[in-house]
């Protein structure tokens, strides 16, 4: 049962059990959604409510500070930095009581992201001393020079040999002007006849700019110069096989790839699982991802994934859903894992509790919560499963107190939507 619309002792005892769980936010929220219903119906029950809530609300903020320490050790301050909000967020009902430990943290997150940039600086100061030695220094320069890191070191390395053209080209690319990246490109691939890597570059604006079929022919020159272009080659598949509806060409050029390029095996598999997974081929998208699992047999989210894809597509299941569980517990801070989880639960709807779960535990799993892009859809999946569970009413109310609370702009009309449909629903005029 969701947290909304139950008596006061269930959403207790759901708070004493998430507490149990150490799911300390989802018992905060479960303590404060009893702490309402119990004082109209027994008053006599609040301060033992209160004092859960506080206990939960402790460990909530304990937890947070644990993690805010570990993204500073692992260098990831701008993690923290969202983190600490949340916590300010818990601490705001407890006026004076974390205001000292959460200043410390702030002080801490500010003394690292300053030695941070310190040490960014003088690294790179270093870096263009030694490239840049003897020629001026311009502002374009620095910048081509910044967005090499793109490509790997060895093409980084070749292409600053290369000319204005390539230079001018490269960066439009980066910069979503694709037009002039492909009047740039083309006209480096006329200084560099033999580089594989401007033909694959040139590729990638003509495919951006909307021009598949000159995109597809700049990929096949790249391949021709140097067959162990990965991202050539997977372009160029995804082209023949969206595009042009050439399915069986498309997993002809990525199956010869895993000769020429050993270490794109991956890549290359994935790819042509998703082409028969596209062409509802679902068994032998299976055959591909099992021989990826004889190397990854831990796998990888976006192995899971696809594993998860060609199962429900399959029909089966079972292992569809344990495929998308998989997924996102190896991908914990990406809330994205866990709506398509939530997603194939409501499709066929099954597993609602684990799929209400799965959402609760993006309060402390994913990199941010409390981010009003998460909370948001939080609480839209939330009022699916509700209304999944032959609960509109509830759901609407869900969505109603979401509204109330703001929404990011992204979100209204998904919202909007929603509210249409159980209002009909409610009034008897929808499923």
């Amino acid at each position: 049962m969701g947290l909304f619309g139950s008596s006061f002792e269930k959403l207790e005892a759901k708070g004493d059990r998430l507490l149990e769980q150490e799911d300390f936010a989802g018992a905060a929220q479960a303590y404060r959604s009893a702490l309402q219903k119990c004082e109209k119906k027994d008053p006599d029950a609040a301060p033992r409510l209160k004092a859960k809530m506080e206990q939960a609300d402790d460990r909530v903020i304990r937890e947070f500070v644990r993690l805010i320490g570990e993204h500073l050790e692992d260098g990831e301050p701008d993690v923290a930095r969202e983190q600490l909000e949340i916590a300010h967020n818990f601490a705001r009902e407890h006026p004076g009581k974390y205001d000292e430990q959460l200043r410390e943290l702030e002080a801490a997150i500010g003394a690292r992201v300053k030695s941070d940039i310190q040490a960014s600086h003088q690294q790179y100061e270093e870096q263009m001393q030694e490239e840049l030695r003897e020629e001026e220094v311009t502002q374009e320069i620095i910048e081509f020079e910044q967005a090499l890191h793109t490509l790997g070191p060895e093409d980084a390395e070749e292409a600053r040999s290369y000319g204005a053209h390539f230079q001018k080209g490269f960066m439009s690319l980066i910069e979503g002007d694709f037009e002039t990246a492909a009047e740039e490109l083309e006209r480096a691939t006329h200084e560099r006849p033999q580089s594989a890597i401007t033909y694959e570059q040139w590729g990638k604006a003509l495919e951006m700019a909307g021009r598949s079929a000159e995109a597809r022919r700049a990929y096949q020159k790249a391949l021709q110069r140097d067959p162990r272009r990965q991202d050539a080659r997977l372009s160029l598949g995804a082209i023949l096989d969206s595009i042009e509806n050439k399915d069986r060409e498309a997993l002809e050029i990525l199956a010869a790839g895993i000769e020429e390029i050993p270490a794109g095996e991956y890549a290359l598999r994935l790819s042509m699982a998703g082409i028969h997974i596209h062409r509802n081929r679902p068994e032998k998208a299976l055959t591909e991802l099992e021989k990826l699992r004889t190397s990854i047999p831990d796998g990888t989210p976006d192995l899971w994934h696809l594993f998860a894809t060609a199962h429900e597509a399959a029909g089966d299941l079972d292992n569809a859903e344990k495929a998308f569980q998989a997924a996102y517990a190896t991908d914990s801070r990406n809330p994205a894992r866990r709506v398509a989880f939530v997603e194939f639960c409501l499709r066929h709807e099954r597993s609602l509790d684990n799929a209400e779960a799965a959402l609760h535990s993006i309060c402390q799993s994913c990199g941010f919560p409390g981010d009003p892009g998460t909370m948001a859809t939080f609480s839209y999946y939330l009022a699916l499963i509700t209304s999944a569970r032959g609960k509109p009413q509830e759901a609407l109310s869900q969505v109603a107190r979401a509204l109330s609370q703001g929404i990011p702009p992204q979100f209204e009309e998904r919202f909007a939507g929603l509210k249409k449909h159980l209002e009909d629903v409610v009034d008897g005029r929808g499923d």
